[in-house]
């Protein structure tokens, strides 16, 4: 009988987790959805502009939105979680933005929950980080898992 070898799932064998498009377009594109029918809902019901004013208003406001959810999800595919030097670093558009050593003992993490809302913090040197909402929070807590970071005990 064959020995089977051990499944590895991406984010333990590269030494790197890409944030998501995907995730900050779904983020943003909400949020931006509710703060457009409210606000161009005000406008229609309430402005007494012309309807071809208001029709170019709410097309220009919407066309400002998806831009704006276009350059977000752009930048969180370009986040970039690594491991480089026995640090864990992040950056954004090539840009190192945070850096932690995994080295040392004062290094943790952990998930915490508001509501439905979880955030993983990193915890280090007495300073703590959220990372941003391009990393998903369970591959990032095994991502830091599988280098041995060790997770911050439950207050």
């Amino acid at each position: 009988m064959r020995e089977s070898t051990p499944v590895r799932l991406a984010y333990q064998s590269k030494p790197f987790i890409r944030g998501s498009a995907w995730r900050a377009a779904r983020m943003m594109g909400g949020v931006s959805s509710l703060i457009l029918a409210l606000g161009l809902g005000g406008m229609w019901h309430f402005a007494r502009d012309p309807i071809a004013t208001k029709l170019a208003v709410t097309l220009t406001s919407v066309a400002v939105a998806v831009a704006a959810v276009a350059v977000v999800s752009v930048i969180a595919a370009s986040s970039v979680a690594r491991v480089r030097d026995g640090r864990l670093e992040f950056s954004v558009l090539g840009v190192r933005t945070r850096s932690f050593s995994l080295d040392n003992e004062q290094t943790t993490f952990e998930t915490r929950r508001l509501g439905r809302l979880r955030t993983l913090m990193i915890i280090s040197a007495g300073r703590t980080y959220v990372p941003n909402i391009a990393h998903d929070e369970d591959k990032l807590a095994a991502f830091l898992r599988a280098r041995g970071v060790p997770e911050h005990p439950a207050t």
